[in-house]
């Protein structure tokens, strides 16, 4: 990559995952600030000689020593907090159009890839299905790992694989409740853009970005019981489910 020197010259240029090209700009740009992006496997080593470094995380900055974590301005890559595009018809396994406000609880299985997550959602999953028999659950991308349960409980289990990511964000906004492993708050901020009423184990980063009882539910740990409980307490409550996703779409507008 080469910007051309006569264009408007810019202010800083920021080093990421090809410290080789953002030589090549500061080559040309001589005068531009150095910045440093990080996350929680950078060797404070690496950050000696640059004007700024920044994360998009809070819990990552907190794992490095003082003596870096002092320089790093966290900067958040946001979401895109848009009213989400038409979704089309969603069919459910029966051919049945999925709408929302109907109880709905949602997944990305993207964020449950630990083994021992992927149990713990299983297991909320089999509770909540026994416990809330109008309850649907919409899983978005790859299939679910084994849920148990009568063929009934089964059925109510629809899959959409890879829809791309202006329709992932309208699927989101047909869920009451969306179950979260708690590990990313980037998919956290995409599930409360659309509205979602997000039920999330207590730990960084989730906890940074989800105010309990006010914009979502966190619980203790990812356990079954933990998650299930409270996903079905809100498919209950459908108005403090509603009263979550309205504050949580707010956050992320607003901040």
């Amino acid at each position: 990559m080469r910007l051309p020197t006569s264009a408007m010259r810019p202010h800083a240029v920021l080093v990421d995952t090809d410290p080789g090209t953002a030589a090549r700009v500061l080559r040309d740009f001589p005068e531009a600030h150095q910045v440093l992006h990080v996350d929680e496997r950078t060797d404070p080593a690496d950050a000696a000689g640059f004007d700024a470094v920044v994360c998009s995380s809070w819990w990552q900055r907190d794992r490095h020593p003082e003596v870096l974590r002092s320089r790093i301005d966290v900067i958040h890559e946001g979401i895109a907090s848009a009213q989400p595009l038409a979704v089309g018809k969603v069919l459910s396994r029966d051919g049945r159009p999925l709408f929302r406000g109907e109880p709905m609880l949602s997944v990305l299985m993207e964020d449950w890839a630990d083994p021992d997550d992927a149990q713990a959602l299983a297991g909320a999953l089999e509770q909540v299905l026994r416990a809330r028999a109008d309850c649907r659950v919409l899983v978005i991308g790859r299939p679910l790992p084994s849920v148990s349960g009568s063929a009934a409980d089964i059925a109510r289990i629809d899959l959409v694989d890879d829809p791309g990511e202006a329709r992932r964000g309208a699927l989101l906004a047909l869920s009451t409740v969306h179950l979260h492993a708690g590990r990313s708050s980037q998919s956290v901020l995409e599930a409360m853009a659309n509205g979602c009423a997000v039920v999330a184990p207590g730990h960084a980063p989730a906890r940074e970005v989800l105010r309990d009882g006010v914009s979502g539910c966190l619980v203790e740990a990812a356990n079954p019981a933990a998650l299930g409980d409270a996903a079905i307490g809100l498919l209950d409550d459908a108005a403090t489910a509603e009263r979550y996703g309205r504050e949580a779409r707010a956050d992320v507008a607003r901040d």
